[in-house]
């Protein structure tokens, strides 16, 4: 299986909410998707844009459960960017909305999906264990070359994913 990591511009109501984060998302009954963002204009408050998101990449890739990963904001507040999966459908939505894209870069699953270990090892981080290589070979019972490695390649995906 293959995903795409996607680069594309935000709609004016995006783009006029001046989002510094994105949050999350919800469908709601009626069929328009709430955007939930932090926006520095508004001290950084959460943001809530209900949309009718047909004519958008995202909306339609929301609606259809095709995302990977939450969507980021990129640094200018402009553009979005996430992950999907890449099949003939999403092929489909993205050339319809081509002029929404900023980029679309096809990856191998592999890349973004992170392993079991990888998953323990991120908890163990998050928990407060910090990322010295020696505390996690402990706390894993790895060697600090192996615990090393783990960091090195959860680092790695988890930039694929944001960068």
């Amino acid at each position: 299986m293959r995903v795409a990591r996607i680069t594309m511009w935000g709609c004016e109501a995006f783009q006029r909410a001046y989002p510094t984060a994105y949050v999350g998302y919800q469908i709601l009954d009626d069929g328009r998707i709430e955007h939930l963002l932090l926006s520095e204009n508004s001290g950084l408050k959460r943001v809530k844009l209900k949309m009718d998101c047909d004519k958008c990449v995202l909306g339609r890739l929301v609606k259809s459960s095709k995302l990977v990963s939450m969507p980021t904001v990129l640094d200018d507040g402009k553009k979005i960017r996430f992950v999907t999966t890449y099949n003939r459908e999403v092929k489909r939505i993205l050339s319809e909305h081509r002029s929404q894209l900023v980029s679309v870069e096809v990856l191998d699953l592999r890349s973004v999906v992170l392993t079991r270990r990888q998953r323990e090892l991120l908890r163990i981080v998050a928990n407060g264990a910090g990322t010295s290589p020696s505390r996690v070979a402990v706390r894993l019972g790895v060697s600090r070359q192996a615990a090393q490695k783990l960091l090195t390649n959860l680092v790695k995906k988890i930039a694929t994913i944001m960068a």
